[in-house]
């Protein structure tokens, strides 16, 4: 039997390939000569990632009402400042904010007045 070019570039680009994806693409040129590269297994259908996401998702702006949402940037606000005043103090002691663990963060404002040096 003769072999078109088509099929002996084909075995060639095959026999410069890895085994394991040689066997890869092997089985894809087959499912698609064949037709049948659609079927397989039946899986459940994907769920809609709206529905799984959604409890993961805050709420939009516009539908939290005014006074909550200036509460919120109330405590945001109140929360930076606290933020920006450990971070002075830690400072102020001679501490590297950057090279602290979160719990000897917490010993060392919880203490105040141990200095590093």
């Amino acid at each position: 039997m003769a072999r078109c070019g088509a099929e002996e570039e084909e075995e060639a680009r095959l026999a410069s390939m890895p085994a394991w994806r040689r066997d890869l693409l092997r089985k894809k040129l087959e499912e698609e000569r064949s037709g049948e590269f659609g079927t397989g297994p039946d899986l459940p259908p994907l769920p809609n990632l709206r529905t799984v996401l959604s409890p993961l998702r805050p709420a939009p702006f516009e539908h939290i009402p005014l006074s909550l949402r200036k509460e919120e940037e109330r405590q945001k606000q109140e929360e930076m400042q606290r933020e920006k005043e450990q971070s002075e103090k830690l400072r102020t002691l001679g501490y590297d904010e950057t090279k602290l663990a979160p719990w000897q963060r917490q010993i060392i404002l919880k203490k105040g007045d141990i200095a590093k040096y």
